[in-house]
């Protein structure tokens, strides 16, 4: 015991140091051999060794920020939010990884968008149902960046009965950053009305906090005849990538 330290084992003896509580005769056990820290067991096997019937760490903030529980077992490993009693990260026995909570949604159209204008402003492009929404950001056709990050966006939209007329066709994901384009220029391609034309795009998307993304459609020229499928040949997906 000195004024700026207290040591135990000064020498460097090769003796076990043990700390007892109530229910554990190993609370806490530092391995004379090598130095290893054993919580909860007698002989640690890594540099910090801990053994736990229930959750193995429990992260507490004094903030009211949420509490974090580390748990494993059977060869999964978990996450949990405790206050929100959620899963954050999952590792299953076979090296699966899930994260339950990072966001992720795909919506189709739940009818038929008929007779597209032609001129004007674009068309939003509806999906009206939901097959998933994880982390609920996705509403109203649009989805809603909840953290600054790379996402990656898809979409995949059936246009029925396209005009041959139409001077071409433009479809865009568009971010609050920037927008990605897919076009269908006819130059007279279409020698008569098209029964159907797909379009697909799939981009990674810089998004900030906040920031929207959404799927307009716009028609130049020619009648207004063409229709956006039903169901999942309107599609439209995204997901947190990194």
């Amino acid at each position: 015991f000195n004024s700026t330290e207290t040591i135990f084992n000064s020498p460097g003896a090769n003796l076990d140091f043990r700390v007892e509580s109530d229910t554990n005769t190993h609370a806490l056990f530092v391995q004379g051999s090598d130095g290893n820290v054993g919580i909860g067991t007698d002989s640690p096997s890594a540099l910090l060794h801990l053994e736990s019937d229930g959750p193995s760490i429990k992260l507490v903030d004094n903030n009211n920020n949420p509490d974090y529980e580390i748990k494993n077992g059977n060869g999964s490993f978990r996450i949990i939010d405790t206050t929100a009693a959620t899963d954050r990260l999952n590792i299953d026995s076979t090296g699966a990884v899930t994260m339950p909570a990072q966001p992720a949604f795909l919506a189709v159209s739940a009818s038929s968008q008929t007779n597209i204008a032609v001129g004007g402003s674009a068309a939003t492009v509806v999906f009206g149902t939901e097959v998933f929404d994880q982390n609920a950001d996705f509403a109203s056709n649009t989805f809603t960046a909840p953290v600054t990050g790379r996402y990656q966006l898809s979409f995949n939209i059936r246009m029925n009965d396209v005009d041959h007329e139409a001077s071409y066709i433009d479809i865009r994901l568009s971010t609050s950053n920037r927008s990605y384009q897919w076009v269908f220029a006819n130059d007279d391609d279409l020698e008569s009305d098209a029964s159907f034309v797909q379009a697909n795009m799939s981009i990674l998307a810089d998004m900030d906090a906040s920031d929207t993304a959404s799927v307009t459609i716009f028609q130049s020229g020619g009648t207004a005849q063409m229709d956006l499928d039903t169901s999942a040949a309107c599609c439209f997906s995204g997901y947190l990538a990194c």
